[in-house]
């Protein structure tokens, strides 16, 4: 493991910088030490499953396929494995049944074919105030 140490003379680009540093999937953990008020915070990072990488792949190729699966299966639920769709279904549930008895060990991306794509989930960091 390598420490990096950084001082920020200014609290709010301590926080920008905290924002950016826990965005990026190789941190482990940061600290905290403000030495004018006493504060100090340790923060772990999330744990990132291993199938995140192959899940992205799976996303990657919804995004690139997308004007193909309007075409083809609007509406439906659509499985997606090593960049392919393995299956499809109106009904999610039934779907989801069938891919987790062919493919039970497997990274498999199910999702439903709309001619708006989904939003993004955006989830905020923390912030810190004194």
């Amino acid at each position: 493991m390598t420490q990096l140490a950084i001082q920020v003379s200014d609290a709010q680009k301590a926080a920008l910088l905290v924002e950016l540093l826990s965005s990026l999937d190789f941190v482990e953990e940061i600290m905290i030490n403000d030495e004018h008020s006493g504060f100090d915070q340790s923060y772990l990072m999330p744990h990132t499953s291993p199938e995140r990488v192959q899940m992205l792949k799976e996303e990657a190729a919804f995004d690139t396929m997308r004007s193909e699966l309007l075409a083809q299966y609007r509406e439906e639920f659509v499985a997606i494995y090593q960049q392919q769709v393995i299956d499809h279904d109106h009904d999610e549930l039934a779907l989801f049944e069938r891919i987790c008895e062919s493919y039970p060990d497997e990274t498999v991306l199910i999702r439903q074919v709309l001619e708006t794509p989904e939003p993004p989930l955006v989830f905020r960091s923390p912030r810190f105030s004194r």
